[in-house]
């Protein structure tokens, strides 16, 4: 599913706020939604992670995109991974930049 909506990132508003779909370093999957804080923090210390943890912030799974492979694009090109859709970033808050960050866990 995820190497087919890295292609296609405007189907991603289709889903959004619906079926649990988006998997979490908690062990737990969540709705792809605008509303809820899911925090990609693969780039943060492990001292911010922690305070991920501590706050109970969900977190996108590290790793999630990297061994996936495009679908519907001529995908089976091989390993490597995919890069996100520009779309999913509306719903996920990338904690690499400090706006992200607190904005996740304001």
């Amino acid at each position: 599913l995820w190497g087919y909506l890295a292609g296609h990132g405007e189907t991603l508003a289709l889903l959004a706020d619906g079926w649990p779909l988006v998997p979490t370093n908690e062990g737990k999957v969540v709705p792809l939604s605008r509303s809820q804080a899911v925090v990609a923090s693969a780039s943060l210390s492990p001292e911010l992670r922690m305070v991920l943890e501590a706050i109970e912030a969900p977190t996108l799974l590290d790793g999630l995109f990297d061994k996936l492979e495009p679908q519907g694009q001529g995908g089976g090109q091989g390993g490597g991974s995919v890069r996100p859709p520009d779309e999913f970033w509306e719903y996920v808050f990338n904690a690499c930049d400090r706006g992200g960050l607190l904005a996740a866990v304001g």
